[in-house]
């Protein structure tokens, strides 16, 4: 992420806005949980969709307050 990319994705995540690492997600994102984690029963998730449904609704659903504060942002792979 750069030319304020970074910015834009940090003041997303302070308003709980999860809408920006989503679209900064591969279409093709393919995505797994820890083995043994309830989450891992549909292994793998693979696309920004099924991760939004698979995994972070799943964990706003029984986390009361659950928030994302990324404190390092990697700027490539």
């Amino acid at each position: 992420m750069t030319d304020g990319r970074i910015a834009v994705g940090d003041a997303a995540f302070g308003r709980n806005d999860p809408s920006v690492l989503f679209a900064a997600m591969d279409p093709a994102v393919s995505w797994n949980e820890a083995e043994g984690s309830p989450l891992a029963d549909r292994n793998p998730y693979v696309g920004p969709q099924a991760v939004g449904e698979g995994v972070m609704a799943r964990l706003l659903a029984v986390l009361d307050n659950f928030t994302v504060a990324p404190n390092t942002f990697i700027d490539g792979g």
